[in-house]
């Protein structure tokens, strides 16, 4: 995860880079919010989906701490 920086785009907002090298997808997303903070929460959540994901396509749970719930979020379709 990168850091969050001001959109280039005088419209924009921000942007928080992010990816997950290791998967079958590890390009780079793009993640906007209305601020650095919103992009930074926005970009956890992404890649927090993303890997939830992944071990439910391999049959696996991913867990916090031991904690099981972690479900993938309706954020890719």
């Amino acid at each position: 995860m990168g850091a969050p920086y001001p959109d280039p785009d005088p419209s924009g907002d921000w942007i928080c880079p992010c990816r997950i090298d290791g998967l079958h997808d590890s390009e780079v997303h793009e993640v906007h919010g209305i601020d650095g903070i919103q992009a930074l929460t926005l970009a956890a959540d992404l890649l927090r989906s993303l890997l939830a994901r992944e071990a439910e396509e391999r049959g696996l749970t991913f867990t916090w701490l031991g904690e099981p719930g972690l479900q993938a979020a309706d954020v890719l379709h």
